[in-house]
């Protein structure tokens, strides 16, 4: 049942809307909730306590970080002496700031700056790279690091993602909301047990740690599950904040636990789903009183209070009332008597002293039990100076417990700002739609292959390969035989227009970028895919790893929760995280940062705790994406009849029946029969048409990777466009491969060209060329300011391959080199085709929204367990690794070789299917070749 919260208004009319704009639920909210009482005393001197409060805390706790840019973070001095802050401290301050904007103006910037701090730190120990690290070292105020503590704590992370719903409720930006649900799918995946539903202590107690079956009282934040349950739609949440309640009435119902009288629970729990709940032991994982209701569990009146605030539910309600009574109970209905701790038979830990920690969580819980006279003595107990707190963690709890009591705490629900937009964009390219020509291969790869007719099929990038290890697993095709390099087309239904597999174990399945190139894609806004499976799947993204291990290629995925019927799937990028196992994962990299400028293919396989799935797959598409480097076949939206992502059968997108835009059957383009541009009959003059094809080319780099020091880049900008080139040092006659380039291809006929002419800026000579993949044709230029060249066909000169005409119809299109060894950076104004009339019925795009690629050194291909036979240029020691396509190194070995082809043998050491090769030479250089056989 949802709450009814009731809005107190007081007596200035306009004090609701007092905010700055742009904040939705300005302090003070002032709301009252069913069933609780709040203290005997006005509401504006609640309101002005709580301000106070605020004050005292981000005085003595907010701190400007020095190691990260614009970044923020509470200094926490009580649990952790030799930290700056931990994630429950962190966790408390964003909260804390979406509740106090209104009153303080900055409230956003400082929340953005906490932000920052968050995507600093992730928990890089055990997975889930939206969760943040549990604790940060360093000197507050000085330099911040994570050197031990990677992994998470549970608490910490609910607060994040809970603050970051709030923060997209109070301020309505679309990025707050997009990162709570990044990290609500990695709080899932990670924290919660797959067996029980119960919220495990971090990211570390895995199926490995003994403290798996452990849970802690203190992360059992319902009202925090309901809202997360609200914010995406997923029931799920609300099965784990029930499964709390659970757990409290078996602990105490339990009587060898001892808190059947009291309702207290120990700060850690053991709950499994055969051998019971269980009271810990002393010192269990902090403290002596680990197994009392002790300095953890002293959040839990006031969580279990706001559950019941917000949402009413019957459990809450109880727990918070029984704990209530408690404390009333206990202390003789005498505030002062409210003690730092008790035993769970009620008995105090101690009675030296009081403290915010312990009596701001009960005065919340004792307006649930309804005692009015009590909540009033606990409130203004609260405001004397020696509770005011000493440390973070006092004084964060006794403000939260405040605004709860006061009825400041308000819930998503109570905001104006709609609960944002479950779907995203599906514009972009198909990366492969299984409908298309030739099953075998993927759409890119056919699309790319047909335009260069590559000698070997593999080297237009298109077959889904597959890999085993071993016998450890498979990829079998829907009759039940085992997919490999012979029958790779066993895997596409033409029927259905589906690939439909069954991965067993290990199986893998991948499709790598064409002739194994880096494809830039950070662009790219996320990943739809349809399709159906009888269990979890993952799609990883590959990408190029130049870190200093080798030991894992673990690439960037998600996993996917299938169904037995045919859904859309769509995953944002943010939820792009390594491998657990990975490299990737241990040295805290992310997509965005690592992985997405240098994507190298899509592997579909199965998450660690699946053994096998039968997946039958639509489509798989990159959204966002306007480019289409390897002619990637662009639409504007997915064409499944249900475009909302709702899979609701109500299509809210541009297959509504109402088409709004160019085949509406009322074209207001230029093929509306009005033609506005040059082909319109009327001549302008004897010139043949120039087009300038600056304007609507995809761009590509390629450098030399076996050459030192080589690069390329072209800079993010619009017309003129930037290009930068530099060829490292050449070792001896390195032909074509001696320089670098950036190509201008549009994957158009470009037989009628003449002549081109080129505007330009350079600093120093270059070349521009023209060629395919296997032969090259250059025309040398000068260095100049605001130059024009008119270059005829014929003046091209052979540069280096196998032919020794240029034939204009073969080529990809305008190309610019270095001419010399070192560095070279140009300005092209224009590039224009004389003789060329462009197809704009072609998918090619402006500039302006290209994507980047280059070669990568490492190549797959299917291997038997005999050989592999490499080319090299140069004499010296190389290295010859070989990854299985799920990312693991299967085999590697160093070997001193001389110029020439050379069979090194690994009979018996590889896995049979398809693995990733990198060949190394000397000095770090890759070898221009390398062949399995």
């Amino acid at each position: 049942m949802k709450r009814k919260i009731l809005v107190t208004w007081l007596a200035c009319f306009g004090m609701v809307f007092s905010g700055i704009a742009g904040e939705h639920m300005p302090f003070p909210q002032s709301r009252s909730y069913d069933g609780m009482v709040k203290p005997g005393i006005s509401q504006e001197l609640m309101n002005q306590h709580i301000r106070d409060a605020y004050d005292t805390y981000k005085r003595n706790h907010l701190t400007r970080a020095q190691n990260v840019e614009n970044a923020y973070y509470m200094s926490e001095t009580s649990t952790h002496d030799e930290g700056v802050t931990v994630s429950e401290a962190h966790g408390w301050g964003m909260v804390i700031l979406t509740h106090m904007a209104g009153y303080d103006d900055s409230a956003q910037y400082y929340f953005d700056g906490m932000y920052n701090f968050y995507k600093a730190f992730p928990a890089t120990g055990a997975g889930g790279s939206n969760l943040m690290t549990w604790r940060i070292d360093g000197g507050v105020g000085s330099w911040e690091d994570t050197q031990t503590r990677r992994n998470s704590a549970t608490d910490g992370d609910l607060d994040i993602a809970y603050a970051l719903l709030l923060a997209y409720k109070q301020w309505g930006e679309q990025r707050y909301l997009n990162q709570a649900r990044a990290m609500l799918n990695d709080i899932y995946d990670h924290l919660v047990h797959p067996e029980t539903q119960a919220l495990r202590m971090g990211n570390w107690a895995t199926s490995a740690s003994d403290m798996y079956y452990n849970t802690r009282p203190a992360d059992w934040m319902g009202g925090h599950m309901r809202t997360f349950a609200e914010a995406t739609g997923d029931t799920k949440w609300n099965a784990v904040a029930d499964k709390a309640y659970e757990i409290y009435n078996a602990f105490l119902n339990e009587p060898q636990n001892g808190a059947s009288e009291t309702g207290l629970i120990s700060d850690f729990v053991y709950h499994h789903p055969q051998y019971g709940t269980w009271n810990v032991d002393s010192y269990f994982l902090e403290m002596e009183h680990d197994n009392q209701f002790s300095t953890n569990s002293s959040r839990v009146p006031w969580r279990i209070t706001a559950d019941y605030a917000h949402f009413g539910t019957q459990n809450a309600r109880e727990a918070a009332q029984r704990l209530g009574e408690f404390v009333i109970d206990a202390s003789n209905g005498n505030v002062e008597q409210i003690y730092p701790g008790y035993y769970l038979s009620g008995t105090p830990l101690t009675t030296n002293y009081t403290s915010p920690t312990f009596t701001a969580p009960f005065i919340a819980a004792a307006a649930v039990a309804g005692d009015q006279n009590f909540v009033t003595d606990g409130w203004n107990y609260l405001q004397r100076s020696y509770m005011e707190g000493s440390d973070h963690f006092s004084r964060a709890i006794r403000l939260q417990s405040m605004l709860l009591i006061s009825g400041n705490w308000w819930s998503w629900s109570d905001s104006p700002v709609d609960d944002g937009d479950d779907d995203f964009d599906t514009s972009g390219i198909y990366f492969d739609h299984f409908e298309d020509e030739n099953l075998a291969q993927t759409n890119l790869g056919y699309e790319y292959g047909r335009a260069t007719m590559p000698d070997e099929p593999w080297e237009a990038g298109g077959y889904w390969y597959t890999y085993v290890g071993g016998d450890e697993g498979g990829i079998f095709a829907s009759d039940g035989t085992e997919i490999d390099s012979d029958n790779t087309a066993k895997m596409f239904d033409s029927t259905a227009g589906t690939l439909r597999i069954t991965i067993e174990e290990r199986g893998a399945l991948h499709a790598p970028f064409p002739d194994d190139m880096v494809v830039d894609l950070s662009q790219m806004s996320g990943v739809t895919v349809r399709g159906r499976g009888s269990d979890n799947m993952r799609l990883t993204f590959t990408t190029e790893n130049d870190g200093s291990a080798e030991s894992y290629w673990g690439g960037y995925g998600r996993n996917i929760r299938l169904s037995n019927s045919s859904e859309k799937y769509q995953i944002p990028v943010s939820l792009l995280s390594p491998a657990p196992w990975s490299d990737e994962e241990n040295e805290g990299m992310t997509w965005a940062a690592d992985g997405a400028s240098r994507a190298t293919g899509v592997t579909l396989s199965l998450p660690d705790d699946v053994s096998s799935a039968e997946i039958e797959l639509e489509y798989i598409q990159f959204n966002g994406i306007t480019t289409h480097t390897f002619d990637f076949e662009y639409v504007e939206d997915d064409d499944d009849g249900d475009d909302d992502g709702d899979d609701d059968g109500d299509d809210d997108g541009d297959d509504d029946g109402d088409d709004d835009g160019d085949d509406d059957g009322d074209d207001d383009g230029d093929d509306d029969g009005d033609d506005d541009g040059d082909d319109d009959g009327d001549d302008d003059g004897d010139e043949l048409p120039v087009e300038d094809i600056l304007t609507v080319a995809g761009w590509s780099v390629t450098t030399d990777s076996y050459e030192t020091g080589s690069s390329a880049d072209i800079a993010d900008s619009d017309i003129p466009v930037v290009i930068d080139l530099v060829q490292g040092t050449s070792d001896g006659d390195a032909g074509h491969w001696a320089y670098a380039n950036a190509t201008a291809s549009m994957g158009q006929d470009f037989g009628d060209v003449q002549a081109i002419e080129i505007e330009y800026s350079s600093d120093a000579d270059f070349n521009v060329s023209l060629g395919t993949e296997t032969y090259g044709f250059i025309a040398p230029q000068s260095s100049g300011t605001g130059e024009t060249v008119r270059i005829e066909i014929s003046d091209f000169e052979k540069s280096w391959g196998d032919s020794d005409e240029l034939h204009m119809s073969d080529i990809y299109g305008v190309g610019f080199a270095t001419a010399e060894e070192g560095a070279v950076s140009i300005e092209v104004h224009a590039i224009r085709l004389v003789g060329f009339e462009y197809d704009d019925d072609d998918d090619s795009v402006n500039l302006v929204e290209r994507e980047t690629v280059r070669k990568s050194p490492l190549a797959i291909h299917g291997v038997t367990p005999q050989s592999i036979q490499i080319s090299t240029d140069a004499s010296g020691l190389y290295s010859v690794s070989a990854y299985a396509l799920n990312g693991q190194r299967v085999y590697t070995t160093e070997q001193h070789l001389s110029a020439g082809d050379h069979r090194i043998s690994v009979q018996g050491q590889l896995p049979r299917g398809m693995v990733i090769l990198r060949v190394n030479g000397p000095e770090g250089q890759v070898v221009n070749r390398h062949i399995v056989r």
